[in-house]
């Protein structure tokens, strides 16, 4: 049952399926820039979104800062 699983998901994870894979994806994101061998624009589609504008207001939403922003801190230290 849809239900079931949806409820049982949230009590083991601690959030939804969708709120889960989210956090993933922006996790990765994050891991892909400060590997240092991806533009923003090639870990935007590696990660499934098709608008570089839409990762990065899902990406500054997750940790405060343009993916961009992030990239350049990672190569500066």
């Amino acid at each position: 049952n849809d239900y079931k699983l949806k409820i049982g998901f949230r009590q083991v994870v601690g959030t939804t399926a969708c709120g889960y894979l989210y956090q993933y994806r922006m996790d990765t994101a994050r891991q892909l820039l400060a590997k240092q061998q991806m533009n923003v624009k090639e870990v935007a589609r590696t990660i499934g979104y098709a608008s570089q504008s839409r990762f990065a207001t899902a990406f500054r939403k997750q940790f405060g800062m343009n993916p961009k922003a992030y990239l350049l801190s990672k190569k500066s230290e």
